[in-house]
């Protein structure tokens, strides 16, 4: 199985390029990063606690899923202040991969995205946090705007804390920024986590109303703008995650 990860990120690793790539087996130590990701799977996937002034993946809770899985991860390089609650405290540099608010950069980032997906890709599934989750809307509705035969870019969708609508491509073509509208579209299974007092938490309820089929994977625990890293909550992402995985 293969992963791809991209978010907002603290960067742990020097970069010279708009996207970095690191690629690791589940055979490996835990891989520690910081931030938003945007992660794609293959038959099963690997459920996570990250706790966001270190981003760790928690092995031991599931080792039935990480022996034949290999993870991508992509890492924005733009300087970027912190949206994450327990990053902002550290004062540590985060990095994002595009300006929200400027068209050409959050075009760039897309194309590069897009890019790397059909470069190294297929990808089975998609899972993203925060800023990643609104990069996996946008490419899922652009996708199924265009219509015709071809497969969705991912057969699953694991979302985190969407802050924003997903951008609207046409618009960023044209140099403007204007956000899709919850309309039922994408047509893939897909699970929904956010917390009840994430400042972002209306957009994040919006995310569920893209997706044409009701999902009943959605979780909402009592945190904000984060990951939870509870025993408890561990247990009921895992769950909502495997009723996804279990609809496509």
């Amino acid at each position: 199985m293969e992963a791809l990860g991209i978010g907002f990120t603290q960067m742990p690793y020097d970069v010279e390029m708009s996207m970095t790539s690191l690629r690791f087996d589940f055979g490996q130590d835990a891989v520690s990063m910081v931030g938003s990701i945007l992660a794609s799977f293959k038959r099963c996937f690997l459920p996570l606690t990250l706790s966001f002034d270190k981003f760790t993946w928690d092995w031991k809770q599931f080792t039935s899923f990480r022996a034949t899985n290999s993870f991508d991860f992509l890492e924005g390089t733009l300087p970027w202040e912190a949206s994450v609650e327990s990053i902002i405290e550290t004062g540590e540099a985060t990095f994002a991969y595009c300006d929200p608010h400027q068209p050409q950069s959050c075009l760039q980032a897309m194309n590069d995205l897009e890019r790397y997906i059909r470069v190294k890709g297929p990808y089975d599934g998609v899972m993203a946090f925060s800023m990643g989750t609104c990069l996996a809307l946008t490419i899922l509705v652009d996708h199924a705007l265009k219509g015709g035969t071809q497969e969705p870019p991912f057969k699953v969708a694991i979302l985190f804390s969407n802050p924003e609508k997903p951008f609207n491509m046409e618009s960023l073509r044209q140099g403007r920024i204007e956000p899709w509208n919850p309309r039922p579209i994408i047509s893939i299974p897909t699970a929904h986590i956010w917390g009840s007092t994430d400042y972002l938490g209306h957009n994040a309820s919006l995310a569920p109303q893209y997706y044409r089929k009701k999902s009943e994977a959605i979780f909402v625990h009592k945190g904000g703008h984060k990951v939870p890293t509870s025993a408890e909550d561990v247990v009921q992402i895992a769950n909502v995650i495997h009723r996804a995985i279990g609809g496509a």
